[in-house]
């Protein structure tokens, strides 16, 4: 008697999965010419070693007592989601003043609602500058929430916000 494989029911069925993929699809198409910030990330996990800074201050290390490269491999990026609501982030003053550009990256997490909370800074640069801007203005954002089995589920993101001075 041959046998007969079913899919199994507590899988979670995730509703919104091909529109992801598609737009997964479409972000690894286009070409971005980037001059700094950190490498380019397709999301995936990769083998290889981290390098860790030798005396990161605290403010950096992930609340949730995860390796933030861990987490950063495990969270989905912001382009792929559906934002319904963003606000840029305000330029410092001083840092506009003196022509510093960096950027920010931020992981966070999506409530089942579609509103920001957790946000933890995970690197940037120049350190110190942008970090309560970029934290303020993604406080302020609002999302589609995601859904698994169609119940809406929270989960984690990243995000790099640039500031670039123009001009």
């Amino acid at each position: 008697m041959p046998a007969v494989v079913r899919p199994d029911p507590l899988a979670p069925k995730v509703v919104n999965a091909d529109q992801m993929h598609e737009k997964a699809l479409l972000a690894s198409r286009r070409q971005h010419v980037r001059t700094y910030g950190p490498p380019v990330s397709s999301g995936l996990p990769t083998a290889g070693y981290v390098k860790t800074r030798p005396h990161e201050p605290p403010a950096y290390k992930s609340a949730s007592g995860i390796d933030p490269a861990v987490a950063a491999a495990l969270a989905m990026p912001a382009d792929e989601l559906n934002r319904v609501h963003s606000t840029d982030p305000v330029y410092p003053a001083a840092a506009l003043r003196d022509h510093v550009e960096g950027w920010v990256e931020l992981m966070f997490t999506i409530t089942e609602t579609g509103t920001v909370r957790d946000i933890e800074v995970v690197d940037s640069e120049p350190r110190g500058v942008f970090e309560a801007a970029a934290s303020e203005a993604l406080g302020a954002w609002r999302f589609k929430p995601r859904l698994a089995n169609g119940q809406p589920v929270a989960h984690r993101s990243t995000v790099t916000l640039r500031f670039n001075v123009d001009g």
